[in-house]
């Protein structure tokens, strides 16, 4: 694979989604723009994982393909963090916002308990699979817990937000 032409395609498909993340949130709703770049990351990780080693020696169409499939995985992931940081400062009254601002340190503790356990697993299966292993329930879970535990924002002001906690 042209790593080159895989990191140019990545770096064209985060703009891309970049920035058709905030206008879809705000037209579909927060929570179900959060769930749908939930879905979105897991699926294209899958499929980038999986998929690469059966398309690495075909040329440059194997380097477009892989770059596009990561940067759809990477910057869904990312809007995903932002969109729920986002959520949880407009959905929180101002007394108890750092407290639930918090929440987003699940995932980062995820990514590090997946590191964790990567580095026995990879010793047993192959990588793709224990990417996927680690890295699909943890975008599913955080998915889960983000439309359960969080209102809808969009439409509403901040005051009648502090309205309902009152």
């Amino acid at each position: 694979i042209d790593i080159t032409i895989a990191l140019l395609a990545s770096c064209a498909t985060a703009v891309i989604i970049g920035y058709i993340m905030g206008p879809i949130a705000d037209k579909v709703s927060r929570k179900k723009a959060v769930l749908f770049f939930s879905i979105l990351s897991a699926a294209s990780f899958v499929i980038f994982a999986f998929g690469v080693p059966l398309i690495q020696n075909s040329g440059v169409f194997g380097s477009i393909i892989s770059g596009i499939l990561f940067g759809i995985s990477m910057s869904s992931y990312s809007n995903t963090v932002s969109l729920t940081s986002l959520m949880m400062s407009e959905s929180a009254p101002s007394s108890m916002r750092s407290s639930i601002i918090g929440v987003t340190n699940f995932f980062k503790v995820s990514a590090v308990v997946a590191m964790g356990l990567s580095s026995v697993l990879f010793k047993v299966f192959p990588v793709a699979v224990v990417c996927s292993i680690l890295a699909v329930p943890f975008l599913i879970i955080g998915a889960v817990l983000i439309m359960v535990n969080t209102k809808e924002t969009v439409g509403r002001t901040f005051d009648e937000i502090e309205e309902e906690f009152a």
